[in-house]
């Protein structure tokens, strides 16, 4: 869908404005929910080298996530005539100050890998951000069951996901680790089995996972407390 908007011309003082019609897309790259954005504001940007092509910035809102993006076009033959590149999610919070210091002490692959994922995500490729996610997952599955269950790196690498998760003993992890991970596997594999849930889901499970282990942590902390005075 094409719509026309007014930008500021970079090498015009008076009358700057200009004239562009530009593609748009239905789905937002924070919220990733479909509607139509507004758009807000943008800038045309002339290189000093008149054989280099201007740039175009459009600004939008979405009305359902109430955050701003900024997109990328480029121009081809004329105003009238561009190609979108790039969608930039702005702002947006890192999804890793959110994880919990024990958390990213005990598992920093996990955490490095999630960190990855959650910056595909910002830049809205939702693609390799749902691999990531995925892969994060299983590091963060994996290392628990090593560090709960003095298991070997070599025992439990060559295991499957799935059959680690069966491996946890505390029900709560052991539910939220299976739901992210058949939800995380839609990520990765051809075939989707799930196709009602989307990575948002997917995340919701995988950050609830990560706080059932951190609640985990502090009920220890609260039962050895508990009966140091016993």
């Amino acid at each position: 869908m094409n719509v026309d908007i007014k930008l500021f011309d970079s090498k015009q003082i008076e009358n700057a404005k200009v004239s562009s019609s530009v593609e748009i897309e239905p789905t937002c790259p924070i919220c990733h929910k479909s509607g139509k954005p507004e758009y807000a504001n943008g800038c045309l940007i002339r290189s000093f080298n008149e054989k280099e092509k201007p740039l175009l910035f459009a600004v939008w809102y979405c009305t359902n996530c109430k955050q701003y993006y900024v997109s990328l076009y480029h121009m081809k033959s004329s105003l009238k005539n561009v190609e979108k590149d790039v969608r930039y999610p702005y702002p947006k919070e890192i999804e890793e100050s959110s994880i919990p210091q024990d958390i990213k002490d005990k598992y920093p692959d996990f955490t490095k890998i999630f960190s990855e994922a959650c910056e595909c995500e910002r830049q809205g490729l939702l693609t390799i951000a749902g691999t990531g996610y995925r892969k994060a997952l299983e590091f963060l599955v994996k290392d628990y069951l090593q560090q709960e269950q003095n298991l070997t790196k070599e025992a439990i690498g060559e295991c499957r996901l799935e059959k680690c998760c069966q491996k946890i003993e505390f029900e709560p992890i052991q539910k939220l680790a299976n739901a992210a991970t058949w939800l995380g596997n839609d990520e990765t594999h051809y075939m989707v089995k799930h196709p009602e849930y989307d990575i948002e889901q997917m995340k919701s499970f995988l950050k609830a996972l990560i706080s059932s282990i951190h609640n985990k942590y502090e009920l220890e902390k609260a039962e050895k407390l508990l009966n140091k005075n016993k």
